[in-house]
């Protein structure tokens, strides 16, 4: 192997973690032995409620008041074109019986539709408000994934860039829910995935995966490898 960091690293027997479940991507027989799946790495309830705060108080009570809501959220990813998203967003608020709770994250959305089917944030504390809706539609990032995957609530992706078409195809092959690009989005099949993934084939699946996955714990396995790496090389 040529020396590049890469080889050096694959030489010298460095480490390598991956921080996702092995129940959506099963551990390759030809890995090296120093290469680990090791589960998401989430917060403890009581952690991520102190780093994040408490919903308020009109978040509860709009909740309260109807049908679990759809739950919308791109997180730290700029959405590529608001005007269409935007469009999409009020066709289905003041067409469509559907609540949805949408947090705008980094995003900056114009024309957002004033409806009471609709409450917006600017963030939100996901392992408090993704159990209380009834599925999700997401840009497909790893840790908005696995807070999805714990809440035990069926998908949609809607991908933009990098690793998100990946998850997206995995979300989907795997019947926990579907991966529309960005790029091809439209109000019906946006409309069409939320219907399907209420289908009992969908909850099913998404309830089996979601609670294995809550019984793994990615954080406490990392720093456990990592302590004993660290320990095993002071000692070579």
């Amino acid at each position: 192997m040529k020396k590049t960091t890469l080889g050096s690293l694959y030489l010298e027997n460095i480490l390598n973690l991956y921080c996702f479940s092995h129940l959506l991507i099963k551990r390759p027989g030809d890995w090296a032995s120093n290469t680990h799946i090791t589960g998401f790495m989430t917060l403890a309830d009581r952690k991520t409620a102190y780093v994040l705060g408490q919903a308020d108080e009109a978040l509860l009570r709009w909740i309260d008041e109807g049908e679990k809501p759809v739950y919308i959220g791109f997180g730290s990813i700029p959405i590529p074109d608001t005007e269409l998203f935007s469009t999409i967003l009020t066709e289905i608020v003041l067409n469509n019986n559907i609540r949805i709770v949408l947090c705008k994250g980094w995003a900056i959305l114009p024309n957002i539709p004033s409806h009471p089917n609709l409450f917006v944030l600017d963030f939100v504390n996901h392992a408090w408000l993704l159990p209380k809706c009834s599925s999700a539609i997401i840009h497909g990032g790893a840790w908005t994934l696995a807070a999805v995957l714990k809440a035990k609530i069926p998908l949609v992706v809607i991908s933009i860039f990098g690793d998100q078409p990946w998850w997206g195809s995995i979300i989907e092959k795997e019947r926990l829910g579907i991966h529309i690009p960005f790029k091809k989005i439209t109000t019906g099949n946006v409309l069409a995935a939320l219907s399907i993934i209420q289908t009992n084939e969908y909850l099913s699946k998404i309830k089996e995966i979601g609670e294995k996955v809550n019984l793994e714990n990615g954080l406490q396995l990392t720093i456990k490898m990592l302590e004993d790496y660290f320990v095993t090389q002071s000692l070579s």
